[in-house]
């Protein structure tokens, strides 16, 4: 018996991180592309792979810089957390392939899709270390 959810955030592990993106408030439909079981499991995946202990809201000037849309149009669901650590994990989720060349050319790594399992559309992240 699958659970009925308000919101995508309350399916997952982790609601009160993913209550506070776009994709977490979408309505919680089990047969829509952003809601689908493989997309809950990876947002939980991807906060026990990458040790992320919040979402951040009010990015830093040097991270806006760098998820800027007016600069790079290929990125798209634009994500930022931070990890225990420190780091910044950045999230870039566009709805197609096409933007794989731009996002590896610019240091940006695939991973498990964190949006929509729309003919496998990508997720890709950029890990920020601040320690030189």
């Amino acid at each position: 018996m699958s659970m009925i959810y308000k919101q995508n955030c309350h399916a997952t592990e982790y609601p009160e991180i993913y209550e506070q993106t776009y994709w977490g408030n979408f309505e919680y439909n089990p047969n829509h592309f952003t809601s689908a079981q493989e997309i809950i499991n990876n947002r939980n995946k991807f906060i026990k792979d990458y040790s992320i202990e919040k979402i951040v809201l009010i990015k830093p000037q040097f991270i806006y810089e760098m998820v800027n849309r007016s600069k790079r149009k290929y990125l798209d669901h634009v994500e930022c957390y931070k990890k225990s650590s420190g780091e910044y994990v950045l999230v870039s989720s566009p709805y197609t392939e096409r933007y794989d060349k731009e996002h590896i050319d610019d240091g940006w790594a695939k991973i498990y899709p964190m949006y929509s399992n729309i003919t496998g559309d990508p997720t890709f992240i950029k890990i920020i270390n601040l320690i030189k």
